[in-house]
Parts: structure tokens; C-alpha cells; sequence
């Protein structure tokens, strides 16, 4: 049980969307490619992420497909659809769904945003190397300060002993 409140963080929540589209592409693809029917596909999906959002929509996905519904119309049935995949990746799944090449279409988003995800890691490491370095240092600076001063109380005492 992982709520993922990462998902909200600034410029981590992009790429947290990004793993997870790519991971259902890839997964569902696969099992897809696999012969397992897309019901039971969805069903594994849910299994598979720990993000409580991306389980309650495979999870609708699986119960909207088992009714009998297309991509199309599951996805413009739940209203959070957009926040968890991009409009473009609901078009190729539908387009994919209409040309009966749906596990190719997922593989292909799943490919495009692992890449995505990679670019995304890169940039995020190198804005967050000057805020750490930035952190440490004030650590480093804590730490001489937390030193140094019961030395110059010390010292400072001492001066004023023997002067008198």
C-alpha cells in the first residue's frame, strides 16, 4: 500500500507519468502480444503498479472492456483519463484498437516515453546537483559553527580569568 505522494512533487510528477505510461505500454503490449485477452491484460495492469491512481483506472478499464465498451469510449467515460494518459497516447490506443495493432501501438508508447523518462531523469539530476550542493554546504557550515563556538566561549572564558 503506497500512496505515491511523489506524484504531486514539482518536475518529479511529470516523470513519475512518464515511467507509468511507459510501463503500460509496455506491459499491456506484451501481454497483449502474448494471446492474453485485453480483460485479463487490464486485470494484470491493475496488479502491477503500486500508484493507488493508475490502479483505480486499470481497474475501471478492465470493467469498462468486460462490458463490452471500446478505448474510445472508456477513456472519455473517466474523468480523470487526462491526467494519467497524455491525449496523444489515447489516440494511438484507439487508433491501434481501431487497426487491430494495439499490442504494436503500446509497444511503440512504450518506447517513446521510457525515452522520455530517460531525457526527464537527466534534466532533473542536473537541476537537483546545485540544490544539494547547496544543502551540504549548509550542513558543512552547521556543523564548523556547532564546533567552533563552544571553542570561543571557552576561550573568550578563559581570557576573562585571567585578567582578573
Amino acid at each position: 500500500t503506497c500512496a505515491l505522494p511523489i506524484f504531486n512533487t514539482p518536475g518529479v510528477s511529470g516523470l513519475m507519468q512518464q515511467v507509468e505510461v511507459a510501463r503500460f505500454g509496455y506491459l499491456l503490449g506484451t501481454l497483449l502480444d502474448a494471446g492474453i485477452s485485453v480483460t485479463k491484460a487490464l486485470e494484470l495492469m491493475e496488479q502491477s503498479t503500486r500508484a493507488r491512481r493508475y490502479q483505480r483506472f486499470y481497474a475501471y478499464l478492465h470493467a469498462a472492456c468486460d462490458e463490452g465498451y471500446t478505448f474510445r469510449q472508456a477513456f472519455s467515460r473517466y474523468k480523470h483519463t487526462g491526467k494519467l494518459l497524455p491525449p496523444s497516447v489515447r489516440q494511438l490506443i484507439v487508433a491501434g484498437e481501431r487497426s487491430s495493432a494495439l499490442a504494436e501501438t503500446l509497444a511503440t508508447v512504450g518506447a517513446s516515453y521510457e525515452e522520455k523518462a530517460t531525457i526527464s531523469t537527466d534534466n532533473l539530476e542536473t537541476i537537483l546537483e546545485p540544490i544539494l550542493l547547496v544543502i551540504v554546504a549548509l550542513g558543512v557550515l552547521g556543523v564548523a559553527i556547532a564546533v567552533i563556538l563552544p571553542i570561543y566561549k571557552l576561550t573568550s572564558g578563559l581570557t576573562g580569568v585571567g585578567q582578573q
